[in-house]
């Protein structure tokens, strides 16, 4: 059932992007969809009189094979180009080959792939490569897609990657952990949904965004490390993340879509005072678990004279930032008491 519900999630996306512009030889192609002679593919051609093995609202490859490759001519034709949703869907290929010609993928190529093992692509193809199975850009800062039935309960993510694309890892039913390079800056919308043998994540330090549905679905997932740098945590991120029962969310946090852990297991959020993971805990009625150290203004981990100062400074503020965290003495009052018990502290840490 769940499947199903994510699968016209899926579709949704698809819609919503083929509404947007977006860089696909189709936008250069005739109306016309053939099947080639050997009875195997649909294509459309291109203006410039080379094809693009194209979608018409069911996979491309019409065969009957376990192991395909991509033709680098079709009828003719070279192929340049594998449209939107291509091979999306196709739950009984293991190995895709691509050949040198292929310029071009359009989104969610090879999604719901579930028995796939491996993508290979030839050496001599000038914007796409392979390591070990994994489908990257030539450059190798973008993964592209793993394999869904990849043997492997651990993925290193190699040195050097940057992005890793829209629904780059959907599906994956092997993974139960993923390390990241400290390269990775962006994860794309549906990355790791669907992952349900993922169990713990540990997102890299240059993220800001946590993109809708990332990891939605991943019902194994209970240890997530989220990185100081996170900024935005996006719809259903963690959506039916069953498992998912506590999570620590960073300061540097400013937004989270209120449907964000929708269906999930969550009932404590970690956090700081003040912050926008308190505000979300009590507007959702999550147990709030605060990690404020009282007095500890600079959050360095320790109550220090620089502590003392910035209290002192803003001592005949109304400033809410600091209200929580710097009632030392905890008796609801901001005042020359707090200063009191923070210098004798200080002074019995130099002793």
């Amino acid at each position: 059932m769940k499947s199903k519900k994510f699968l016209s999630v899926i579709m949704c996306f698809a819609l919503i992007a083929c509404m947007l512009p977006y860089a696909s030889l189709s936008a250069f192609a005739d109306d016309e969809i053939h099947t080639s002679t050997d009875g195997s593919w649909k294509y459309r051609i291109i203006d410039d009189q080379t094809a693009e093995i194209y979608n018409n609202d069911e996979p491309a490859y019409v065969g009957s094979d376990v192991n395909i490759t991509v033709p680098d001519t079709i009828d003719g034709y070279e192929v340049v180009g594998l449209g939107d949703f291509a091979l999306y869907s196709l739950s009984d290929i293991q190995t895709v080959s691509i050949g040198a010609n292929l310029t071009s993928l359009g989104i969610t190529v090879l999604a719901m792939t579930t028995a796939l093992e491996s993508i290979t692509v030839d050496e001599d193809n000038k914007n796409f490569s392979s390591i070990d199975g994994v489908l990257f850009n030539k450059e190798k800062t973008e993964l592209i897609c793993y394999p869904a039935n990849k043997s492997g309960e651990t993925y290193t993510i190699p040195y050097g990657v940057e992005n890793i694309g829209r629904d780059a890892f959907i599906f994956s039913m092997n993974l139960k952990n993923v390390v990241f390079s400290d390269t990775v800056e962006y994860i794309g919308t549906e990355a790791f949904a669907a992952c349900s043998s993922l169990e713990e994540i540990t997102l890299p330090n240059k993220i800001g965004v946590l993109e809708p549905y990332m990891f939605y679905m991943c019902s194994s997932l209970t240890d997530v490390i989220l990185p100081n740098t996170l900024e935005i945590i996006g719809e259903l991120a963690f959506g039916e993340c069953t498992s998912l029962t506590e999570i620590t969310i960073p300061s540097s946090v400013t937004y989270i879509d209120e449907n964000a852990f929708t269906d999930s297991g969550l009932t404590t959020i970690k956090g700081y005072w003040d912050t926008e993971a308190e505000h979300f805990a009590n507007n959702k009625g999550y147990e709030f678990i605060s990690l404020d150290i009282l007095g500890d203004i600079d959050y360095d981990g320790s109550v220090t004279i620089a502590d003392y100062a910035v209290i002192k400074t803003h001592l005949t503020d109304d400033n809410l930032k600091f209200m929580k965290v710097a009632d030392y003495n905890t008796d609801g009052a901001i005042d020359a008491f707090d200063l009191f018990y923070i210098d004798l502290a200080v002074n019995q840490q130099d002793a």
